[in-house]
């Protein structure tokens, strides 16, 4: 439990003051109106009569969060590289062989689950419930669990990359949980050494933070599917094609969601015949 000084006393971190981001307050907006519109409808049945909640003033309110990508380059870079327990000592401090053997193991298997989601663009949600009979005859077909309509599936060609793990002898039904994926994914891009500065800003309050971070500190598992939709993009396979993947609706959504910058975007344009 921390503790800061202020004023001379002594005040517990959870006493402070939090200050929430503009997407938490939406968040909590949209639930409590879909729970006042759910228990204001059914007729007799309904337990309000209440009609406030629906003033435009009370409204939803969202902000584009920053959020990082990792380019093909540097998904290339976590593929080749293979944990040891030697070289696992940026992040693992323990000089206990087993258990240093016992995060190789946990950070080979974060690895490859998080690079399968990186090269087909699905959510962890999918991605981590891959079995065999989703990777037959050159594609993974699987049934998303959110995203496209019911019951239709979506079909992704096998990237070389996922290629090469599942002949590795890699167990693609290894169970592991979205938090230590989450935790061990950081670790390995740490070990690698993605560690370039990015400034981050988010409304706090009623002000806007910018912080300073490491690339590896802002990986998450959402980043993979992120990074496949960017780099697909990138590569020049159309939105309409990308969008059956993810599962979005429209194109101005979609190209909300992939983050390329303007150089990216202008060396992009640079190559398309009409620049030609």
């Amino acid at each position: 439990r921390k503790f800061v000084l202020s004023q001379k006393r002594i005040i517990k971190e959870e006493d402070l003051p939090k200050k929430y981001s503009i997407n938490y307050f939406g968040s909590l907006i949209k639930c409590i109106k879909h729970v006042m519109t759910v228990a204001g409808s059914g007729g007799r049945a309904k337990l309000h009569n209440n009609t406030d909640y629906k003033n435009s003033d009370f409204k939803v309110q969202s902000e584009t969060a920053d959020t990082v990508y990792l380019s093909l380059d540097e998904l290339k870079a976590i593929h080749a590289w293979q944990p040891t327990v030697y070289n696992i000592s940026e992040v693992i401090k323990t000089p206990n062989v087993e258990l240093r053997m016992r995060a190789v193991k946990a950070m080979t298997i974060a690895k490859n689950k998080f690079l399968i989601g990186a090269f087909t663009a699905l959510r962890v949600s999918d991605f981590n419930r891959l079995s065999e009979v989703n990777t037959r005859e050159k594609f993974i077909r699987i049934k998303p669990k959110k995203g496209t309509r019911k019951n239709e599936d979506v079909a992704i060609p096998i990237h070389p990359v996922v290629g090469e793990i599942l002949k590795s002898g890699f167990e693609i039904t290894t169970p592991i949980s979205d938090q230590k994926l989450n935790k061990q994914i950081k670790q390995v891009c740490r070990c690698i050494g993605i560690n370039d500065l990015v400034s981050v800003s988010r409304t706090e309050g009623n002000e806007l933070v910018e912080r300073n971070q490491q690339k590896w500190e802002l990986i998450s598992t959402h980043t993979a599917r992120r990074s496949g939709a960017t780099n697909m993009y990138l590569a020049g396979i159309p939105s309409i094609s990308i969008m059956k993947i993810t599962g979005h609706k429209t194109e101005k959504s979609f190209l909300k969601y992939i983050k390329i910058s303007q150089e990216e975007n202008a060396r992009l344009l640079a190559g398309h015949k009409f620049f030609q």
